[in-house]
């Protein structure tokens, strides 16, 4: 494996290491947040450890997008300024994203 870690090289790193995995996209276009999973573990034995998958608009050397990974420890509120702006508390479904 490679590091950074690209996506399609997850399933290795659970496997190797017993962990579940999921990963979520962010993006920001006309004033509006968008949260969505680029990868969800299928590993149903562990609880998942989330991560939030920013590609960033800086270029490296070999001309590709600098890409990193940021630990979500609460996936609730990390949200939920994209799905109200009450502070309703809401449980989100990690498949579908619906609230």
């Amino acid at each position: 494996m490679q590091f950074p870690l690209q996506i399609k090289d997850i399933p290795k790193l659970e496997k190797l290491n017993n962990l579940a995995i999921t990963v979520f996209g962010y993006s920001h276009e006309n004033n509006i947040e968008c949260f969505y999973p680029l990868y969800l573990s299928e590993n149903v034995q562990q609880q998942p450890i989330e991560l939030l998958y920013i590609e960033s608009e800086d270029i490296d050397n070999q001309y590709k997008k600098k890409c990193y990974y940021a630990l979500i420890r609460n996936f609730s509120r990390l949200i939920r300024s994209a799905i109200n702006s009450q502070d309703n508390f809401e449980i989100i479904c990690r498949k579908c994203m619906i609230a």
